[in-house]
């Protein structure tokens, strides 16, 4: 029962962790194909600032998950 719930929630989180990384790929992408006009509108600043809270975002959830994740060991090794 508790290996269920164990696989459960390390799928989730591994889920959560693709999904706040695509928007860093994807954006940095959009950048470098534009980057001529970001720079002709001295834009620069504003998408630094973009990819900077993408970043942030997906640290925040890396780390939840690595904590929560060992956590999750730890709670299996105690019931055994």
């Amino acid at each position: 029962m508790l290996a269920i719930g164990y696989l459960n929630t390390g799928r989730d989180l591994r889920r959560m962790e693709s999904n706040s990384r695509s928007p860093i790929f994807s954006g940095f992408g959009e950048l470098l194909e534009g980057i001529v006009t970001v720079r002709a509108f001295s834009a620069e600043k504003r998408f630094l600032d973009g990819l900077h809270s993408k970043v942030d975002l997906t640290t925040r959830v890396s780390v939840l998950c690595k904590f929560r994740g060992g956590l999750l060991a730890h709670e299996s090794t105690d019931v055994v």
